[in-house]
């Protein structure tokens, strides 16, 4: 029966780490590409404005222009280290300072829309992890069940073994399990005592 419990066991390996796709995948991808259409338009548009005739409107541009250099490339890093680096952007364009420049280079509506994008995007893949999760912990649940039943049905037929006809083999099988059970059961009680939070605060 040791191949029931082997391939039990494998079945709830790829449970917990067989990567898929989820529906949403697509729908993430389409929300990162508009953001990052409305970062670079942003750029574009301040950067033209650095050169600008007009010296309150090139002025302006400049202070933006350092506060976007910070984020250079944003739209080129990985979903998440952009969703985060989206997030710092605006809050330093969320100064009064920046505000008063922003309103100049007309871009608010622009800063706005790239704010709501990314929220968008934030909700999208917080709904995706929520769906995985849920279906890793069914599906893990299942295999679980299956891996405990082949490890009954192993327990029982040695039991059995033993009790209609003990043999030395038998007896050091079983002595032997044991052995790795306490082991692993002893390591495990030992990494929960030490992870326990003790029942009184240390002063």
């Amino acid at each position: 029966m040791r191949k029931t419990y082997a391939d039990a066991i494998a079945r709830e390996q790829d449970c917990v780490n067989r990567i898929t796709k989820s529906a949403s995948t697509e729908q993430l991808e389409k929300l990162d590409a508009d953001r990052d259409l409305t970062f670079r338009f942003m750029v574009n548009i301040v950067e033209a404005y650095c050169i600008c005739p007009t010296e309150q409107l090139q002025l302006a541009a400049k202070r933006l222009d350092a506060i976007l250099g910070a984020y250079h490339a944003l739209n080129e890093k990985a979903f998440s280290e952009e969703t985060a680096g989206i997030d710092g952007l605006l809050n330093d364009l969320g100064g009064d300072a920046a505000k008063a420049d922003i309103e100049l280079l007309k871009l608010e509506n622009f800063v706005s829309l790239l704010s709501q994008q990314n929220q968008d995007y934030k909700d999208l893949d917080r709904t995706r992890t929520d769906e995985y999760t849920a279906r890793v912990k069914v599906e893990t649940s299942e295999a679980r069940k299956a891996t405990d039943e082949a490890l009954d049905a192993i327990v029982r037929r040695v039991n059995a073994m033993q009790e209609m006809e003990p043999t030395p083999e038998t007896v050091a099988f079983i002595d032997a399990v044991n052995q790795i059970y306490k082991k692993y059961s002893d390591l495990i009680a030992a990494k929960a005592d030490k992870n326990k939070k003790p029942d009184t605060p240390i002063v």
